[in-house]
């Protein structure tokens, strides 16, 4: 905030009595533009017309963000001019205010020139420093006609002194100049200039009369605010996003106190703890009880306990070596939480994945409610009685912005997206509460990554469940959020609304914060606020008014039945959504596929392995280890009717008759024991009323996925399931150390995958879907996977040359899956090579980075700077590790006479050398190594690879860092199923 501005600063009074409808002369005063309302360059008053408060110093200038001026070298002096935000008004009186300090220790005097006028006319008598160098140019593009030119003197001794004066517009000036005046009878020296501003005096003074009028009305409504109870502490540092936040919070200093703040005095201490911090805090439906997380110390996880708003009745509730937070209390009076119980690993993170649970009010009979391989965040009972949160998932999509709002019915069933899914702004909408008497939610905007503070808005779905325009921003101070692009550290968080007029929030002063940390301010819907309580020392967060609510009613919940694992889903017609691209009969099966929770083992590193954005690696472009469960008939009305196996993330696939997916989901679904999901078609509007008519589907009982024959459990494995179909009909020509077309597609093995796959990439044969960088949007059928991949035309002998390719069904079918489901490599987590990039690499060893390496850099660097540096590697196949010998980076540059490629195109100008014979010492030195290289993978074979012993991580379910593994075994979980010993075979690494 400008320095000038803090002298006229008041707080604007426009807070009406709480939630009524606004009185006689509010409408006029909100009218006014800017005064106290929330911008994105803070709180701007009313009559604000320019401020130079941004702008950096130059020439050392001493002060922070003034300005350093100085002679140039010419003889001219240096300057700044800014165009006004709208044109000063004949007549009107203006205000100039600035702080001014000759700051070079100089004892002789210097002024600055302020001058009010006109752009585009007769250029002033001074220079203007221009962007280069700092040297003088003339200026021609601002005119002194009509201009107030007023010299303002600097005090000798170097003090900043205040300098204000008005003066009365002869109408038109759009620009205000400041300029170190450069005077024949006195000695110019550097000048710092500081928080200069322009006021129209008229709206100021007006708006400042208006503020003191209702300053009255602001104390009666603070006044008249319920008990509030909130969070003091130092704040939690370094959440990093959505990814981790619930795992990596940085305590600045332990200790933490829950304060009660009633009318007429400071707020009592309902409890505190010198060891602990909270995470977060939610009331009861009787505004009784108080439920929150807390840990104390690292080594301790997130809890949940409650106790009275009166201090009685502390205890904990849930224990355990999880991560237990955001409670939230359901209609029957249990709680709704999130937690690390799940038991897997962050996708793109080396942190844990959330889903929610339920327990009774004593922490007993605790259920896992929802399925995620990600996170979720923050369940609110819903008037109506369902749970609304934030879920974080994606299947081949964008990753960064799909934190959007769902809902699920306390027993588990009926997970529904309830807004947002394809929104790109905010990345993330969460910390939602509904908004008493209306059918909107009030939420807090944040970023994916970065402090997961920002804006406060609202939603609803009168436009639909996907539309920007069910967005609405209430604070401006952020207008957009996207993701991680601006400081957010101060910014918003906690609202929670006393009404669809005020909300009570948290805010840490935003970019411009002074004392840095967060205050409980009352947040007007039209941007203003209003402070309500600053502790002085700590910050204060979650703000929650003590008002009893309505408990919504308890639903007749569904029964799990006992010892069902499974549930059902019924598609009453695949074609509705898919448009015209499809015809009708064009779809005959539906795949059901499985995103397997990453486990039993974590990023290594914190990151610093990571490759194609991922560890462990799982392919060039898909994160997740994948199965498909199999694919069911549709009915010739596009019904289809099939069981699947309740607490598992899935997705469905629309096939044609060749078995190549014309639609992908790209959102996950999932089942409690004995649900029934129904839907009514494939990316269908969400709107749609079901059809009136009983489908063949609906009609039949559900059918079981019929598996594919090449067994694996479903996996999708390349090596498994796509290198064999290879083997058979394309390795013949394409292997060998000058394969057909210079395209390996054997299995001999790279760096991280094997030949086929590498140059399968490198050729650009398939489309896939980089999960950073693509849209939110939902992909047209037969856009994306097989039907956009070149490797279609080779395996259904359409492209040149490859007419008599005889696949049959079954193989092209295991080529489609594979395609369709990202083309992915690896079907499984464990690795044997932990903290090497991608804790699969061949090439982490002293074979490579000594032996190899040595030679390397000496003869080869110069041309090929990049090689085995970057972070997307499309050089993995020039090694073979399999194969030696017939390795690419050994036959380039050796001679066809000689069996190699001869590859002669200069790099920069500088022409590659040329190898005569495979024996060069040069090409000796490098089959060495690699051949070194090879007999070091089997000595340790690499998870695709017969004898492979995996190697497990730290699990960190609840602590910080994690202290080892608790039981392995939850019921419901992928892998009850396949590690039945819970650790399935692995060795400790």
């Amino acid at each position: 905030m400008s320095r000038s501005a803090v002298s006229l600063r008041v707080v604007l009074i426009l807070l009406v009595p709480l939630c009524a409808p606004a009185i006689a002369g509010a409408a006029n005063l909100l009218s006014n533009p800017g005064f106290e309302q929330n911008t994105g360059n803070g709180t701007d008053p009313v009559g604000w017309i320019a401020d130079f408060n941004s702008y950096g110093a130059f020439a050392g200038a001493a002060r922070t963000g003034g300005w350093g001026l100085h002679p140039g070298a010419a003889a001219s002096a240096g300057g700044r001019y800014q165009d006004l935000a709208e044109p000063l008004v004949a007549g009107r009186t203006y205000e100039a205010r600035l702080w001014v300090q000759n700051f070079d220790g100089a004892t002789g005097s210097s002024h600055v020139r302020v001058l009010v006028g006109r752009a585009g006319a007769d250029p002033i008598s001074v220079a203007d420093v221009g962007p280069r160098g700092g040297h003088p140019r003339a200026t021609s593009h601002f005119s002194a006609q009509g201009a107030v030119n007023r010299l303002v003197p600097t005090r000798r001794d170097g003090s900043w002194s205040e300098v204000a004066f008005e003066f009365t517009a002869r109408g038109g000036e759009n620009r205000l100049g400041i300029y170190n005046a450069h005077l024949a009878d006195d000695t110019v020296h550097s000048v710092n200039v500081d928080d200069v501003v322009l006021w129209d005096v008229a709206r100021r003074d007006a708006a400042l009369q208006e503020a003191a009028r209702w300053e009255a009305v602001f104390r009666e409504e603070v006044h008249r605010l319920p008990p509030i109870a909130f969070i003091v502490q130092q704040r939690l540092g370094n959440p990093d996003g959505v990814v981790r936040y619930h795992s990596r919070p940085v305590v600045e200093r332990w200790g933490c106190k829950i304060q009660v703040l009633e009318r007429g005095g400071p707020p009592r201490t309902i409890y505190a703890n010198p060891r602990a911090a909270i995470f977060d805090m939610n009331s009861s439906f009787d505004a009784k009880t108080l439920f929150f997380s807390m840990r104390e110390g690292y080594d301790d996880n997130w809890s949940i306990y409650e106790i009275g708003v009166d201090g009685s009745g502390f205890r904990r509730i849930s224990d355990g070596q999880f991560h237990d937070f955001a409670p939230s209390e359901l209609p029957d009076g249990g709680l709704v939480f999130v937690s690390t119980r799940i038991k897997s690993f962050n996708m793109c993170a080396w942190d844990t994945a959330t889903a929610l649970f339920t327990m009774d009010r004593d922490g007993a009979n605790i259920r896992q409610l929802t399925v995620n391989t990600l996170n979720e965040f923050l369940p609110q009972t819903m008037p109506d009685g369902r749970i609304l949160y934030t879920r974080w998932e994606y299947v081949d999509r964008d990753v960064k912005w799909r934190q959007s709002l769902w809902t699920v019915n306390s027993d588990g069933t009926m997970v529904q997206l309830y807004f947002g899914n394809t929104v790109r702004n905010p990345g993330v909408m969460w910390q939602a509460r509904p908004i008493p008497g209306t059918a909107a939610i009030v939420a807090t905007l944040a970023p994916h990554h970065g402090w997961v503070m920002g804006a406060v808005g609202t939603v609803t779905r009168a436009h639909g469940t996907e539309s920007p325009a069910g967005l609405k921003w209430i604070t401006r101070e952020f207008p957009d959020i996207y993701d991680n692009w601006q400081p957010l550290e101060w910014a918003y968080r906690d609202p929670y609304p006393l009404c669809a007029e005020r909300f009570l929030v948290s805010y840490g002063g935003g970019r411009e914060s002074a004392d840095r940390r967060f205050k409980v301010y009352l947040l007007t819907a039209d941007d203003r606020r209003t402070l309500v309580w600053d502790d002085g020392a700590l910050s204060c967060t979650y703000p929650i008014p003590l008002v009893p609510r309505e408990r919504p009613p308890a639903r007749a919940g569904h029964e799990w039945p006992e010892g069902v694992t499974s549930g059902s889903f019924l598609v009453q017609n695949v074609y509705e959504g898919l448009g015209s691209e499809v015809a009708p009969g064009e779809i005959k099966w539906l795949r059901v596929m499985e995103q397997i929770p990453k486990y039993p083992v974590n990023e290594t590193g914190e990151g610093r392995y990571r490759v194609y954005e991922m560890n462990p690696v799982m392919g060039q472009r898909n994160y997740y280890a994948r199965r498909t469960l199999g694919r069911v008939p549709v009915e010739r009305d596009g019904s289809v009717h099939f069981t699947a196996p309740a607490l598992r993330e899935l997705y469905f696939q629309a096939l044609d008759a060749e078995g190549r997916a014309v639609q992908s989901m790209g959102s996950a679904v999932n089942l409690v024991p004995g649900e029934r999901q129904t839907c009514i078609g494939c990316h269908e509007r969400r709107t749609l009323p079901p059809p009136p008519r009983m489908t063949l589907a609906a009609s039949r009982p559900p059918v079981e996925p019929e598996p594919y024959p090449w067994g694996n459990e479903g996996r999708i494995e390349f090596h498994e399931l796509v290198q064999p179909v290879l083997d058979r009909h394309c390795a013949e020509c394409h292997s060998g150390a000058n394969p057909a077309g210079r395209l390996n597609l054997s299995g001999d093995k790279t760096r991280f995958f094997n030949m086929a796959y590498d140059s399968i990439f490198a050729r650009g044969l398939v489309h896939t879907i980089r999960l950073t960088a693509n849209d939110s949007q939902v992909i047209p059928p037969k856009q994306a996977f097989t039907f956009a991949s070149r490797l279609r035309d080779y395996i259904e002998g359409r492209a040149d040359g490859h007419e008599d390719v005889g696949l049959s069904p079954e193989q092209r079918q295991r080529v489609y899956l594979w395609m369709d489901t990202n083309s992915g490599y690896y079907g499984r987590y464990e690795r044997t090579r932990p903290e090497t990039p991608g804790d699969r690499d061949l090439w982490a060893g002293a074979w490579f980075h000594e032996r190899f390496l040595g030679t390397f850099n000496e003869h080869c660097r110069s041309c090929h700077a990049d090689f085995g540096r970057k972070q997307f590697p499309d050089d993995s196949h020039w090694i073979n590790l399999t194969h030696p010998e017939q390795s690419m980076v050994l036959a380039a540059h050796l001679a066809e006479s000689a069996g190699g490629w001869e590859l002669s195109r200069p790099v920069d100008g500088q022409s590659p050398p040329r190898f005569e014979v495979p024996d060069d010492p040069v090409l000796r030195s490098l089959r060495a190594a690699i051949e070194q290289g090879r007999r070091d993978m089997l000595a340790a074979p690499r998870i695709d690879m017969p004898g492979a012993v995996p190697l497990r991580g730290p699990s960190d379910w609840g602590q910080w860092r994690g202290t080892g593994p608790p039981a392995m075994n939850a019921p419901g979980n992928f892998w009850e199923s396949v590690l039945p010993d819970g650790n399935g075979g692995m060795a400790e690494p």
